[in-house]
């Protein structure tokens, strides 16, 4: 006689599945490894829970196949995706809030055109010397684009507050 077990996904729980019902639906991509199993009481892992029946083949990137030439005999086995980008580098809170008050100093660069730009420049100087080229060449362009449109706002108001318009 096979035991029957509940699912729990994104707080949910469903069940109860024979071990059978859920290597099914685990095929068919209604579960995936990210679901709990529960045990005697204890949740644990769907990778975990389908150790015991056969190895779970390790992360890796890999292509599913359907059919064609390529396509293996038996495809009742578990794909498993590896994450394709680099872990994001860790930031510090310094760093990150440098970087907050750059942007927002290119910001004010539209408002407060001249003023605003040194803020923004030294910003952008202070990201270069600590090695991030790219967040500096980022606040650079926006400091000036922002600038430019920032004074070009301003002539035109002035210009149209000059001759009545406004």
């Amino acid at each position: 006689m096979s035991s029957h077990h509940r699912i729990r996904w994104k707080g949910r729980t469903t069940g109860p599945y024979s071990r059978e019902e859920i290597r099914a639906k685990l095929a068919a991509g209604e579960f995936s490894l990210l679901h709990r199993v529960e045990i005697s009481g204890q949740w644990v892992g769907l990778d975990e829970f389908l150790a015991g029946d056969r190895p779970v083949p390790p992360p890796r990137a890999t292509t599913r196949y359907s059919s064609g030439p390529d396509a293996p005999a038996d495809q009742s086995f578990i794909t498993v995706h590896a994450p394709l980008r680099r872990p994001a580098k860790h930031v510090s809170a310094a760093t990150g809030n440098r970087a907050n008050l750059g942007y927002f100093l290119c910001g004010m660069c539209f408002v407060l055109p001249l003023a605003a730009t040194l803020g923004a420049c030294l910003m952008a100087w202070e990201s270069r010397r600590e090695g991030d080229t790219k967040q500096s060449d980022t606040l650079y362009i926006l400091a000036a684009l922002f600038t430019a449109l920032g004074l070009a706002f301003w002539l035109a108001v002035f210009f149209a507050y000059s001759r009545d318009m406004i």
